[in-house]
């Protein structure tokens, strides 16, 4: 009970959450999470252009588009992620929980 009280206390107190898009906020699960979440979102993404899918589901989502990165690579996705000073941020890739061990959740 203890652990689940200090989970939901730092919950709480996360102030900027990312999330990748392919494979991660793309899918029911990433989306059922995100709603379950408070905070401001971030969509930071290693594609190369902004494309439609992408904005189809930050539009749904609430995500503005002023906060939709599209990186062009996992290495500048990382960056990004520092620049912003996010809180948490959800991936599948392993990659970048090996770039952002501190901060980055597996999914």
């Amino acid at each position: 009970m203890l652990e689940k009280l200090k989970r939901l206390r730092f919950i709480l107190a996360v102030k900027k959450i990312g999330w990748d898009f392919d494979d991660t906020i793309s899918t029911t699960r990433g989306q059922n999470l995100f709603k379950s979440l408070s905070g401001t979102m971030y969509i930071i993404t290693a594609r190369n252009h902004p494309s439609p899918d992408v904005f189809r589901i930050s539009d749904r989502l609430g995500v503005p588009r002023s906060r939709v990165f599209f990186t062009g690579s996992n290495q500048n996705k990382v960056e990004k992620i520092k620049e912003l000073g996010l809180d948490i941020f959800y991936d599948n890739n392993p990659d970048v929980h090996r770039m952002l061990p501190s901060i980055a959740r597996k999914f």
